[in-house]
C-alpha cells in the first residue's frame, strides 16, 4: 500500500476503510476503471457525532498479549443514533441541491 505524500485522492479514502457483515446495511459495490469526471463530489459526514468517555471500555484482562505489562487495550463503542439515516438524507438532498450530485458518502471520524 501506497499513502501519497501530500494531497488527497480517492484512493486515501480506503485506506481504513472496513466492512462488518451485518443485517442493517447492504453494500453495494460499484467500479469503474477511472473516474471520467473533471470532479468528484463527497459528502463528508462527521461520525460518531459525540464521543464520550463512557464509550470506552478497558479489555486488557481479556486481550491476549506478548507486549510488556504497561500496554493496554480498549474498545469503543459507538451507541446507535436513531435519526443517523433522516439526517444523513437531509445532508445529501442539500449537497445535491448546492452541487448538482454527490459522487460517494464518506463518514468520517471527528479530529
Amino acid at each position: 500500500m501506497h499513502t501519497p505524500q501530500s494531497g488527497l485522492t480517492d484512493r486515501s479514502l480506503s485506506l481504513y476503510l472496513s466492512l462488518v457483515d451485518s443485517c442493517e446495511v447492504t453494500p453495494e459495490w460499484l467500479s469503474s476503471p477511472f473516474i471520467q469526471k473533471e470532479s468528484f463530489n463527497l459528502l463528508l459526514v462527521p461520525w460518531p457525532f459525540e464521543v464520550l468517555v463512557k464509550q470506552f471500555r478497558d479489555v486488557t484482562d481479556s486481550a491476549e498479549s506478548r507486549l510488556p505489562d504497561e500496554f493496554g487495550f480498549f474498545t469503543y463503542d459507538v451507541e446507535p443514533h436513531a435519526d443517523l439515516v433522516d439526517i444523513v438524507k437531509s445532508l445529501y438532498e442539500e449537497a445535491r441541491r448546492k452541487l448538482g450530485r454527490v459522487d460517494g458518502v464518506v463518514f468520517q471520524r471527528p479530529l
